[in-house]
Order: C-alpha cells, then structure tokens, then sequence
C-alpha cells in the first residue's frame, strides 16, 4: 500500500512540475529524483538512465505499468547476477 500511495504522490508531483516547467525539465527532474532515491552515489547515473527511460516510458504509454515491469526486470537480474557473482 506505501508504494502506491508514493507512485500516486510521485505522479502528481510529475504531473505539476510538468505543467510548470514542460515536459521534458520534468522528466529530468523525475529522473535525477529517482537516482537520489536509491541513495548510492556510484550508481547515480545508472539510475538516472534507469529514471528516464521509467519516465519516458510512462510519458509515451500514459500508464505506469511498463515502468513497473522494466523496474521489476531490472531489479531480477540485478539480483541473479550478484547471486551469481558471489556464489563462485
């Protein structure tokens, strides 16, 4: 229930931000606010460009739902692949 109340909050956010600076400053913003989120300085610009294509891809689809499913796909195969790493 929490990330949906944020996704809703975020969205809204997005959504104002967008009307007063346009749509793509907002999707940089949105993007950068994504990459702070995860709190790793080294893998800021991974997840900058992980938070743009989210972005881009709610902006083109006009849902979030392929957003979650990349998020989703991403975050497995970070996973599998530090398992793999470390299972050696």
């Amino acid at each position: 229930a929490g990330h949906l109340r944020g996704t809703r909050f975020s969205r809204l956010r997005v959504r104002h931000l967008r009307v007063l600076v346009g749509a793509q400053p907002a999707l940089t913003v949105q993007a950068a606010l994504f990459a702070f989120a995860h709190l790793d300085p080294l893998l800021f610009p991974s997840h900058f460009a992980l938070g743009y294509l989210f972005g881009t891809l709610r902006q083109r689809t006009g849902t979030l739902y392929p957003s979650i499913a990349l998020h989703f796909l991403w975050n497995a195969l970070a996973v599998t692949l530090e398992f793999l790493a470390t299972s050696q």
